[in-house]
């Protein structure tokens, strides 16, 4: 999920960036526009599902730092302050894979992805609530 954390916020920029150049090179902007915005409001939505499991699991990252060799990022879990790190070459691919899957509407298909982990999450606390009646 810390992945997806910092990597999310750079999806939404790199559409946003790719949405005002594709408006100014073609001559109807309109169709272009509406499937780049709904493709920003599916990472928009999954962040702030990925920021909800972190306020519910007692997750913080501290200030993401872009180095030479890649992103950085302390986080505190449960009391305990760790570690992520990303290298740039593995950060590229990764943005690509998750790039290709939010254009094809199915982001639910990245691997151990943002959709999958919480939809199986919700099941398993749906379960345990279910299972109380």
């Amino acid at each position: 999920m810390i992945k997806e954390f910092i990597l999310l916020p750079m999806l939404l920029s790199a559409f946003e960036r790719d949405a005002r150049r594709i408006a100014a090179a073609v001559k109807t902007p309109g169709p272009y526009a509406d499937f780049m915005q709904a493709t920003l409001d599916r990472i928009t939505r999954d962040l702030t599902a990925i920021r909800r499991q972190f306020r519910m699991r007692g997750i913080k990252v501290y200030d993401p730092q872009i180095t030479s060799a890649g992103i950085r990022a302390e986080f505190k879990c449960r009391g305990y302050l760790s570690e992520f790190g990303i290298l740039n070459n593995v950060l590229k691919a990764e943005a690509e894979t998750y790039m290709r899957k939010y254009l094809n509407g199915s982001a639910e298909d990245v691997p151990g992805g943002v959709l999958t982990a919480l939809s199986d999450n919700l099941e398993a606390q749906l379960g345990v609530l279910l299972s109380r009646k």
